[in-house]
């Protein structure tokens, strides 16, 4: 896959409100919304999976999500997310 293939997916989330401190946006909410999605549709069950599935494929999420300074803790945003 290229960064051609994930922008349609990516978009779709656009319109969500980051929750989350200003001082708190270490990571961008799409990157931590992408890296969720991906590793749920890897059978990861939990936030422990998704981290571990963040790590294990980090030089490839690199190329099709936005970019991020290591690893999100995911386990904090999609608690505050109210999607419409």
């Amino acid at each position: 896959m290229n960064k051609q293939s994930l922008p349609p997916l990516i978009d779709f989330f656009k319109h969500i409100k980051d929750p989350r401190i200003e001082r708190n946006k270490a990571y961008p909410l799409l990157a931590v919304i992408g890296i969720t999605l991906l590793a749920v549709m890897a059978f990861a069950e939990g936030w422990e999976a998704i981290e571990t599935y963040g790590k294990a494929t980090e030089g490839w999420l690199k190329k099709v999500l936005p970019p991020t300074k290591g690893h999100p803790k995911t386990c904090r945003v999609p608690v505050g997310l109210h999607p419409a």
